[in-house]
């Protein structure tokens, strides 16, 4: 695969894999720290907005097994949702748009559903 030399056409590709438009969203609007995000963008997301620190990204040796695995059960449903100090923490939720976990939270009181494409959403927490 060649990398594009130009930023747009670099980010277009990009932009297929990984949620461009709405990180754009979040930095435009300076939306708080930290950031709760989908396991497959932290990488991304550490380059990209680099001034919103990940919750978690695909390498586990950094976050340890028991992080890795509580991230899990938790974007699973498989423990409630305040068992969890990171998402406890987020002020900015960066999902996939199809999420579970984000149309749950987007129901819920004290989260705010701010940026929807068809690729990922951004919530805030108003808590």
């Amino acid at each position: 695969m060649r990398i594009p030399a130009d930023r747009s056409a670099l980010l277009s590709k990009v932009s297929e894999k990984f949620p461009v438009r709405a990180s754009d969203f979040i930095r435009q609007h300076e939306l708080p720290n930290p950031l709760f995000n989908h396991y497959e963008w932290g990488s991304f997301l550490t380059w990209y907005l680099p001034g919103y620190p990940v919750a978690i990204d695909n390498r586990t040796d950094n976050y340890g097994e028991d992080l890795t695995l509580a991230y899990f059960k938790l974007t699973t449903g498989q423990v409630p949702m305040q068992s969890d100090a990171s998402l406890a923490r987020a002020a900015t939720i960066l999902l996939e748009a199809d999420s579970e976990m984000g149309k749950a939270l987007s129901s819920l009181p004290g989260y705010k559903q701010v940026y929807l494409d068809d690729q990922a959403m951004v919530l805030v927490c108003e808590h």
